[in-house]
């Protein structure tokens, strides 16, 4: 499993746009055969603050997602409004290696 966390600020008052410009995109790359959760979560401090969680099957996945026409359009979208952005995909599955037994699809648990 292949899993990153994408932290984006945006100025005060362009947070909903934002959002609705991410709706979209995470429910495209939700459509993806590869990929097993995509969620946008919002700061409880910092309203204009948002983290990504995106994972996928592998690497191979991912490259194949961020060449996606919609993705590459979203990041142009986004990126005159985003302040600041972090990118982290340091962090390893230690729940999910196992995929014969465990499998998540589609933000479901299945055994």
């Amino acid at each position: 499993m292949f899993t990153f966390t994408l932290t984006l600020e945006v100025p005060e008052g362009q947070d909903e746009r934002f959002i609705e410009l991410t709706k979209p995109y995470a429910d495209a790359a939700r459509g993806e055969e590869d990929c097993l959760m995509v969620d946008m979560l919002r700061s409880s401090k910092r309203q204009n603050v948002f983290m990504l969680y995106e994972a996928f099957e592998n690497k191979a996945a991912f490259e194949r997602h961020i060449a996606q026409e919609y993705t590459k359009q979203w990041m142009y979208t986004t990126q005159e409004m985003v302040t600041e952005a972090g990118f982290n995909s340091e962090f390893v599955s230690q729940s999910y290696d196992h995929y014969d037994s465990f499998k998540i699809e589609k933000g479901e648990y299945h055994a």
